[in-house]
């Protein structure tokens, strides 16, 4: 390996080389950038994903549980509405 590299480091010492260091520093940059670009663009899709499933989670943990109860009244033939708001919360998880 010391050999490889004494070679590698004589080569890059002769002047008629930089346009091939200069091509395999360009790709080393491309691939880089390239790689960057995946990763950010995964983590924003995931970070927007969090976001619409906690959205919903939040929206259905605000929403009040009512329940109208109709009976049938005789006194004025009629129907007496009432209406319960329940205290118990479900809480949903969307994955």
């Amino acid at each position: 390996m010391e050999y490889e590299w004494g070679r590698f480091v004589y080569w890059l010492s002769q002047g008629q080389n930089a346009a091939a260091v200069q091509a395999i520093a360009a790709l080393g940059g491309l691939t880089a950038s390239v790689l960057l670009t995946a990763i950010t663009a995964w983590y924003a899709w995931l970070t927007k994903h969090i976001l619409v499933a906690s959205t919903l989670q939040a929206l259905d943990e605000m929403r009040p549980e009512l329940n109208l109860l109709v009976q049938p009244t005789e006194a004025w033939h009629g129907y007496a509405f009432t209406m319960q708001a329940s205290m118990e919360r479900s809480c949903l998880k969307f994955d």
